[in-house]
């Protein structure tokens, strides 16, 4: 039988710091245009090696995986070899409405399972690395989106939303088993984020719930809000990164 719960919190910026100046092997997301990554972090990456051909394009969300050839601008600049990247959907986010539909699309927002895996707010982005099942085989087309549901209690409310449009993992038993033609797919996700602060404030409590399954002693399994806190924090101020950990299920 298969089953997850929350991963452990990634955080991909900043890691040029005190402790680990100019590392050799790096890891960090940005925007790529005409040869130059530009991290969330400030830090500017000429391009001279790409050893993933022609799927390094102009990009505003990305993350690269490279190695450090050479600094050309002391702290700043460097010139790199790209060995790997991860493409970053860049979305808005959904506010809540009484159709509860994908207002670009016309399709319900879904009640499909989707977790929250790791999370962080840097370059004016909430930064989403999200887990679903999905077929082995290829699936079908499939719509993600966070749910703006405003300010409660003094904390930004949103929802990560799933629409599998009738694809499921549970088999007629109930239960998620290897054989029914499922896995845990994941995806990256970058929504624009300073806008959901309130007038006035630089960092603010937020809470994202998503929704998972869970197992009983017979391997059924049921629906189990998970819910996620942390800090927006507004691009330009304060710390490039706040990430954002998991605090109750």
């Amino acid at each position: 039988m298969l089953a997850a719960s929350a991963a452990a919190v990634l955080c991909l910026t900043g890691c040029f710091s005190e402790e680990n100046d100019n590392p050799s092997h790096v890891m960090d997301i940005g925007s790529y245009r005409q040869g130059v990554f530009t991290s969330d972090g400030g830090y500017r990456y000429r391009v001279t090696e790409n050893n993933v051909g022609d799927r390094l394009s102009d990009k505003d969300r990305v993350i690269l995986y490279f190695d450090v050839l050479e600094e050309t601008e002391a702290g700043r600049q460097y010139d790199i070899r790209v060995t790997e990247l991860i493409d970053v959907t860049c979305k808005k986010a959904v506010k809540s409405n009484e159709e509860d539909i994908d207002p670009e699309t016309g399709e319900p927002l879904g009640e499909d399972a989707i977790i929250l895996s790791s999370g962080w707010f840097s370059g004016g982005y909430l930064n989403i690395e999200a887990a679903v099942f999905s077929k082995k085989s290829g699936s079908t087309l499939r719509q993600v989106n966070l749910e703006y549901r405003g300010v409660q209690n003094d904390t930004v409310r949103l929802a990560m939303r799933h629409n599998a449009f009738g694809e499921t993992p549970v088999g007629e038993d109930g239960t998620i088993r290897d054989d029914n033609g499922f896995e845990i797919a994941t995806s990256f996700y970058s929504v624009p984020s300073d806008w959901m602060l309130p007038s006035g404030t630089d960092s603010f409590p937020v809470s994202i719930e998503s929704t998972w399954y869970v197992a009983d002693e017979l391997g059924k399994v049921s629906f189990k809000k998970i819910y996620t806190k942390g800090s927006i924090i507004r691009s330009g101020t304060g710390s490039p990164s706040m990430t954002i950990g998991v605090i109750g299920q």
